[in-house]
């Protein structure tokens, strides 16, 4: 078959090309330590969460003897798992934080953010399994593709090729062929490795081959749409050095410049608020609420008239622990309206960073590889959600263990309580322990359909652009 003939001698040259080597052998280095790195860091950073889980348990289970509303002060640290893939796309996960505080009356922010503790020029530095395959492989395409068309032409073998008989079809399939072939020796031994070392330690192994096997098919898609771009370009270009110039700068544009414009549009165009503004008005509301002494009151009438008894003293719960419940339940409601907000502003600037996309396919490739990762705002929502409802589910039984207990109802009005109503271990443990399961693929494919729906539009816009190139093909 003369396509394969046509793959055949392009490998042959490729191989010959000293800084082709060099290019795809740094690259296939760079791949590797990355994949390997991320893999360390991953590992290491689930199994200290771990292990600090374990101890935050423990802790709340052995803190003694104390008031229940007292404990719920005493709160807990929670943590964030990290999920496999991070090992190969840590998307946000430095920029968001990885544990949050748990505790009484308060919606805390998550901290351990690695990004803010970084000097400035670290992001730009640091380099990831995903940073490579989202950069680097497009450059090291751009290089291998440049002169395939645009270089014979200069030579004159291509009019010699086409003289011959072949048929423009032919000279595409072989040379991509060729070009696909020692990407693949690259990519292939870095995918094994960094699915092999990512799935290892994986508790759901469906889940995660599932992600992984999508997010392979993603980078897929990406580096067959640089490739056509790249054949393209060089069906089309006079020399092999307009070919390179024209590719090196649509690469400079579409990899590095797009994702920051992109990031600074969004942010111009749907501003957060500052930490400042956002916690002021938190406070604004709280404000509002109505004071303790006050909801007290209000809810002793309310419990004497539900009960029907003479009064106060004859209650047989205690009107603090409704009234504890029912103003942590307005505050969770102010903290999560005021959260919701903020994530729905982080949410806008995504769409922005998606529309952007349709000019730069680096920009929908990231919000699906950070999405199928599972390192994306979406996941890093979804927990903060799951944490604030575990919030709930360990302050109100508190609360409410403080409004059943007869010891409190039989001293209305005496403000030593706190001391005189102690409870331990056994309460303690009746608590559940955070469980947290991850979403399914299906649900993190459900939001990135745009930005997928554009690396398939671009995927045929470059398959197009080039079958069309290869019919004119001008010697």
């Amino acid at each position: 078959m003369i396509a394969l003939q046509v793959a055949r001698r392009d490998l042959l040259e490729m191989s010959r090309d000293g800084r082709l080597r060099w290019a795809v052998g740094v690259l296939l280095l760079l791949l590797a330590v990355s994949v390997w790195v991320g893999w360390t860091r991953s590992t290491q950073a689930a199994a200290l969460r771990h292990a600090a889980t374990d101890v935050q348990h423990e802790a709340w289970l052995e803190k003694g003897a104390m008031h229940p509303h007292m404990a719920a002060h005493y709160g807990m640290f929670l943590f964030k798992p990290v999920p496999p893939l991070a090992a190969v796309d840590r998307g946000i996960d430095d920029y968001v934080g990885s544990f949050v505080f748990l505790e009484a009356h308060k919606q805390n922010l998550f901290a351990g953010r690695p990004a803010a503790d970084a000097p400035p020029g670290a992001r730009f530095g640091e380099l990831t399994a995903a940073t490579a395959l989202q950069i680097l492989v497009p450059l090291v395409i751009v290089l291998l593709t440049f002169s395939t068309f645009a270089g014979e032409r200069e030579q004159g073998t291509l009019r010699q090729a086409l003289a011959t008989g072949v048929r423009g079809w032919e000279l595409v399939l072989g040379k991509t062929v060729a070009v696909a072939l020692l990407l693949a020796c690259v990519l292939l031994p870095a995918a094994l490795l960094g699915a092999g070392l990512a799935l290892a330690d994986a508790s759901e192994v469906r889940e995660e081959v599932g992600r992984a096997a999508a997010l392979a098919l993603v980078y897929l898609a990406y580096f067959t749409i640089w490739g056509a771009v790249g054949l393209w370009v060089s069906a089309r270009a006079g020399t092999s050095r307009q070919a390179l110039a024209g590719l090196l700068a649509f690469w400079f544009a579409t990899c590095l410049l797009a994702p920051r414009l992109g990031a600074d549009l969004a942010g111009f165009v749907h501003p957060a608020p500052l930490a400042t503004a956002f916690n002021a008005d938190i406070e604004e509301d709280f404000a509002r609420m109505i004071p303790f002494p006050q909801r007290v009151e209000a809810v002793t009438k309310r419990l004497v008239s539900e009960y029907g008894v003479a009064g106060p003293e004859a209650l047989p719960v205690s009107p603090i622990g409704f009234a504890l419940s029912e103003g942590e339940a307005e505050s969770s409601h102010i903290y999560r309206r005021h959260l919701d907000a903020l994530f729905d502003i982080y949410e806008r600037q995504e769409q922005v960073g998606r529309i952007v996309g349709l000019l730069a396919p680096a920009l929908a490739l990231q919000h699906v590889s950070n999405a199928l990762s599972g390192t994306d705002l979406a996941h890093h929502r979804r927990f903060a959600a799951a944490a604030e409802a575990y919030r709930l589910d360990l302050v109100q039984p508190l609360n409410r263990a403080i409004a059943v207990n007869d010891e409190i109802a039989q001293r209305p009005g005496d403000e030593t309580f706190y001391a005189g109503y102690l409870r331990g271990r056994d309460l303690w443990a009746e608590l559940p322990r955070f469980e947290y399961v991850r979403p399914p693929l299906a649900w993190a494919a459900s939001y990135t359909w745009t930005s997928t729906a554009t690396l398939l539009l671009w995927l045929t816009a470059a398959t197009a652009g080039l079958l069309a190139s290869v019919r004119r093909l001008h010697v």
